[in-house]
C-alpha cells in the first residue's frame, strides 16, 4: 500500500425519479484515482450506471477535510447541480445555507 492521497469525486445521484438525477460530491482517501472511482461507484445513493462517476480529482488534505465537514453538515446528495457556492465549500464550517438557483 502506497502513500494515501485525497480525492474529490463528482457523481450522479439516484432516487430523483424516473429519468432524473442529481449530483453529489464525495471525498475519499485512496491509493489512486481508480480506487477512489471504485469507492464512489459502491457508495449508496450513487446511480448504478457506469457513467455515474463524472470526475475524480486529486485534492489537498485541507480541501478533503473541508469537503468532509461540508458533507457532514449538508449531505453529499443534491437534486440540483451547484447547489452550494465554491466559497461555501471552501469555508464549510461557516457555510449557512444553500444558494437559491
Amino acid at each position: 500500500m502506497g502513500e494515501q492521497k485525497y480525492f474529490k469525486v463528482q457523481v450522479e445521484t439516484a432516487h430523483a425519479g424516473s429519468g432524473r438525477a442529481g449530483e453529489g460530491v464525495l471525498f475519499f482517501v485512496a491509493d489512486n484515482a481508480a480506487e477512489a472511482f471504485s469507492l464512489a461507484r459502491s457508495t449508496p445513493g450513487v446511480k448504478s450506471r457506469h457513467t455515474a462517476v463524472r470526475s475524480v480529482v486529486e485534492i489537498s488534505q485541507e480541501e478533503y477535510e473541508a469537503g468532509r465537514t461540508f458533507n457532514m453538515e449538508y449531505g453529499h446528495m443534491r437534486l440540483k447541480p451547484k447547489l452550494f457556492t465554491e466559497t461555501q465549500l471552501k469555508g464549510a464550517k461557516t457555510a449557512t445555507k444553500p444558494r437559491d438557483i
